[in-house]
């Protein structure tokens, strides 16, 4: 062959080779969309220093998740019981709100304990043998009025037995992971066997008002019962408002002389959360009440939505080669309620913007401009040769 065609050929073959190299190179380019995430996690709210009154034990919880207390000794609890024998009963013998439940007869056994607890000077409601009162009215008497021979009486209708219902309400408490409550010999916490903490009863509390029966009853003020007529709520701050809007929406109040103090469990509740406060062992019933609406005025200026985006705000963008940035946005806003202590997480992805709080997910979608998903011959050909949209 001759020298110039042996040159010919091998430049054909170098261009060639060279063609063949960009058009791989064109056609096997990565054309992923990169996402970032630009959005910062915020600080959540920061809880003051509680309570200045003088109390035996105190405690707050955001969800039933005990953001603040003091040291915790379980120590005799009182009326604060009757939560516990009200959670017991609607979990064995459930009904729904707008019902009555079940119809429960006053025996000659159900009438001597109410007469034990008026000559022992105990909280009770009236009651008479063969009387029918529903079961509405027999919670409603337990934790308006603190009734302490209707709390007996619901036990041993619900579960035969004092004895059953200790037993009830020990494992109810185990499964919720309250562990520092102790059920004693009856139900309506007049004897002292029945201890607790600050902290557990801020849970119970919390688990009280999930229940929708429950959160109705110890919203009232009053309540009107078979005998005994009109019933008054006991927790005096019931109904008080808050400084974000807020009122006072229970639970309940509980004292047996100087062996408990005076006790309140109070709480609120801010966009479906709910916040309670246990103070145990006041001085005084006015202590109890004072102290416990000071808190929770407190708490409702410090308990806040934490705004993780406002609709519209700029949370990252996507990015291509051949197209360059595109801004992504939320469709609305996305905001939740924590404090200090908790995990806070934010995330983006193709879905959208998520916040996990504590382990439960809040999300929103987001939006952004329209671009080409992949890029155009010419742009991939300039690409090869190290061009990039800027």
């Amino acid at each position: 062959m001759k020298p110039k065609n042996i040159v010919k050929n091998s430049i054909i073959g170098a261009t060639t080779i060279f063609i063949a190299t960009i058009l791989v190179r064109m056609f096997t380019l990565s054309t992923d969309i990169t996402l970032v995430k630009t959005i910062k996690t915020p600080d959540l709210s920061e809880i003051s220093e509680m309570f200045s009154g003088d109390y035996r034990q105190k405690a707050i919880a955001l969800d039933g998740r005990v953001i603040q207390g003091t040291s915790m000794e379980p120590q005799p609890i009182a009326s604060t019981a009757k939560m516990i024998l009200s959670l017991a009963i609607m979990r064995e013998k459930p009904f729904d709100l707008g019902s009555q439940g079940e119809s429960i007869t006053i025996t000659p056994e159900f009438f001597n304990r109410y007469l034990w607890y008026v000559a022992h000077n105990g909280s009770n409601t009236r009651v008479l043998v063969g009387e029918q009162i529903s079961q509405y009215d027999a919670l409603a008497s337990v934790l308006l009025a603190s009734s302490n021979n209707m709390a007996d009486t619901l036990a041993i209708w619900a579960f035969d037995s004092l004895e059953s219902y200790q037993n009830y309400a020990t494992n109810m408490l185990q499964e919720m992971g309250i562990t520092n409550t102790t059920i004693g010999v009856d139900a309506s916490g007049y004897d002292e066997s029945t201890t607790s903490t600050a902290e557990d009863l801020a849970k119970i509390a919390s688990e009280l008002l999930k229940n929708p029966v429950l959160k109705e009853i110890v919203g009232l003020k009053s309540h009107v019962v078979p005998v005994a007529n009109e019933i008054q709520n006991t927790n005096k701050i019931l109904g008080n408002s808050l400084n974000n809007g807020s009122t006072v929406i229970g639970v309940k109040t509980g004292y047996i002389g100087d062996i408990s103090g005076y006790n309140l469990v109070s709480a609120y509740e801010i966009d479906g959360h709910i916040v309670t406060l246990a103070l145990l062992g006041a001085n005084t019933r006015s202590d109890s009440f004072e102290g416990s609406e000071n808190e929770l005025l407190k708490l409702s200026q410090e308990i806040t939505h934490t705004i993780i985006a406002n609709k519209d705000e700029k949370v990252g963008y996507l990015e291509t080669w051949w197209s360059g940035q595109h801004e992504i946005y939320a469709d609305e806003e996305l905001k939740v309620i924590g404090v200090k202590s908790d995990e806070l997480q934010i995330d983006l992805s193709d879905s959208g913007l998520t916040a996990t709080l504590n382990g439960e997910a809040s999300n929103i979608k987001t939006h952004h401009e329209a671009f080409p998903k992949s890029p155009t011959i010419w742009e991939r050909f300039l690409h090869v040769f190290g061009w990039r949209h800027e």
